[in-house]
């Protein structure tokens, strides 16, 4: 019973990274963080506010800024055509 308590308690701060999207929920968490409070964001999501905390104080990766220019000519490609 003590093992089953301690698997649901979480890592304690800093949980280990279990989601493969993690990336994508840190810009969504980003988005509604005026919304809604970030620790119960975190929750909600399985993620930990330290990561999205360090997350926010990252440079994009080069993965990151490849998807903002292929959005961004995708973006002006509609227009284009409008």
């Amino acid at each position: 019973m003590n093992q089953d308590r301690e698997a649901l308690q979480g890592y304690g701060l800093v949980r280990r990274q279990r989601r493969q999207d993690v990336q994508d929920v840190f810009v969504l968490m980003s988005a509604n963080q005026a919304r809604l409070p970030v620790h119960t964001m975190c929750r909600v999501l399985d993620v930990s506010a330290s990561g999205y905390y360090a997350w926010q104080g990252q440079a994009p990766s080069r993965r990151a800024r490849n998807r903002f220019k292929a959005a961004d000519r995708a973006r002006c490609l509609l227009l284009r055509g409008l």
